[in-house]
């Protein structure tokens, strides 16, 4: 049996969407007031799944996964991620972006439970899920 473990950070960042190339009314039409520069407090859901340690009852120590989600969340909080974060300077920081961005670098760092998800808010009407297939 399977126990999953939902952990929650916030953390704040700012950026602009944008398609290099395109024109700047081509990025209007597909962004809309996105393309000004803009931020966001962000909600992290980060879930783990695996087994109970029969000695401790626990699934992952949640000191142990808090502090891998600090340490991901501190290259991209209070950052202009276009141009604070390498990965953001080719790939538009859409909430999609920065939760695959989020999912891959977290789930070396829970090991050796499984990163069942990252579920990033941007605010109370959207968010963005990544599952591990």
């Amino acid at each position: 049996m399977f126990v999953r473990v939902t952990k929650h950070l916030e953390f704040a960042a700012s950026h602009t969407y944008s398609v290099p190339g395109a024109s700047s009314e081509e990025n209007a039409r597909l962004f809309g007031a996105c393309v000004r520069h803009h931020g966001h407090n962000y909600m992290l859901e980060v879930t783990v799944e695996g087994a109970t340690d029969p000695r401790t009852g626990m699934v992952i120590n949640v000191l142990d996964l808090k502090k891998a989600m600090q340490d991901v969340v501190a290259e991209l909080d209070h950052r202009n991620l276009n141009q604070d974060v390498p990965h953001f300077r080719t790939h538009n920081p859409s909430t999609e972006n920065i939760a695959l961005y989020l999912f891959e670098r977290l789930s070396p760092r829970v090991a050796p439970v499984r990163l069942q998800a990252v579920r990033l808010r941007e605010d109370e009407t959207l968010s963005v899920e990544v599952r591990d297939a």
